[in-house]
């Protein structure tokens, strides 16, 4: 499980849950590094996932490569989300991105909130180039691409990074409307334990902070 020190998108907060929560196998090994969940790691976790949902800490190796975490690219799925106390169902896709600018690279979808554009850095590790905020009607991309999985990173360590941030109007994708910086802190907190076999994801929107 990785931690970042900003919240910024709904979208970016349920991708990332998934990454952590669902997509994680063979992660724990018994000669790994068992850390305790920081409490304000858990209290982010449970905002967006509900109480009850991550477990004991449970040994971590180094991070592996994307691609062992990642469900193939063709892969869909269903999940029911908790919004507002309302449940309703949503569709998540993982394809290859046909977008040239953005190419080559994963397309991650959610229904009716937008998509994630993922890439390979030359050392192995996926990052986001940009992200789609269907709500906003906003195209955010990302230079260098904000960290996802950094290969090789050992638990407890960081990586820090500033990422130039550049946004378009989604009805004209060749001007940009907003631009900045964000200093971004990746850490890897370790590896947990999953107590519920059904949890839900709890949406909380997260305006763009720029």
């Amino acid at each position: 499980m990785m931690s970042k020190t900003f919240g910024r998108t709904a979208l970016a907060a349920v991708a990332v849950a998934i990454l952590s929560l669902g997509l994680m196998p063979g992660i724990a090994a018994a000669e790994g590094t068992v850390i305790s969940l920081p409490s304000a790691d858990q209290e982010e976790i449970e905002k967006l996932l509900g109480k009850g949902v991550v477990g004991d800490a449970q040994p971590a190796m180094p991070l592996g490569s994307p691609e062992s975490y990642l469900l193939p690219k063709g892969s869909s799925m269903s999940y029911q989300v908790i919004e507002k106390d309302k449940k309703r169902a949503e569709a998540h896709k993982l394809e290859d991105t046909t977008d040239a600018s953005l190419a080559p690279g994963w397309h991650y979808s959610v229904e009716k909130a937008g998509a994630a554009f993922f890439q390979k850095s030359s050392d192995g590790s996926l990052h986001t180039v940009a992200e789609q905020d269907l709500g906003n009607k906003v195209l955010s991309r990302f230079v260098p691409g904000e960290p996802m999985i950094v290969q090789g990173l050992k638990p407890g360590e960081s990586r820090t990074s500033t990422l130039q941030v550049s946004v378009y109007d989604l009805s004209d994708l060749k001007k940009v409307t907003h631009s900045g910086s964000l200093d971004v802190t990746y850490t890897y907190i370790g590896a947990y334990r999953r107590d519920r076999s059904s949890g839900h994801l709890r949406r909380r929107a997260h305006p763009l902070d720029l």
